[in-house]
């Protein structure tokens, strides 16, 4: 759905925001699509995610069809909860179940995810975004509990949030 080769991040003070547009053959057919009905009053090249994070623990979310808060909860140390709030278009029910129904034969991935595998085998093949993000954080998780973690480089520019984040919790820590 989003075009990952575009993608545009950075810190501003403690805060992370990034921005994805649309990939070309989502937005090409967007309004058959997308799942939910599509905010009616953005802009067609405005289109995309809009992420940004408010520290400590606050995420907001704009996409091409639904508004949503993310209350990061933190329960241990490897531990959190995240409590999403969303709000989409206000339509009746049967506008919703029309779009989504529509959505389901749109668009090809949809059907086998992006590896080809059925999504019974493969949870990255699923087609859903969201069920993909639990998936792959539940590895880290479990790759963290191993004795053959260790902690060491990190990608320069997609992972700068977290050192951020890092960085802005030591010095908090200090200043106390």
């Amino acid at each position: 759905m989003y075009d990952h080769s575009r993608i545009e991040s950075g810190s501003v003070g403690p805060h992370f925001a990034f921005y994805e547009p649309l990939a070309p053959n989502y937005l090409d057919g967007v309004e058959r699509h997308s799942p939910p009905p599509l905010i009616d009053h953005v802009p067609r090249e405005q289109l995309g995610a809009y992420v940004p994070m408010l520290f400590p623990k606050l995420g907001l979310s704009a996409t091409e069809s639904a508004w949503s808060t993310f209350h990061v909860i933190p329960l241990a140390p490897d531990r959190s909860a995240v409590e999403i709030r969303s709000k989409v278009m206000p339509v009746s029910g049967w506008e919703f179940a029309k779009q989504a129904w529509r959505s389901t034969w749109s668009f090809p991935w949809k059907s086998g995810g992006k590896s080809g595998a059925s999504a019974a085998d493969d949870p990255l093949a699923s087609g859903d975004f969201m069920t993909e993000d639990i998936y792959v954080c539940e590895q880290q998780q479990r790759g963290m509990a191993s004795p053959r973690f260790s902690v060491g480089g990190s990608a320069k520019n997609l992972e700068c949030g977290i050192r951020n984040f890092h960085t802005e919790i030591q010095r908090r820590s200090v200043d106390r």
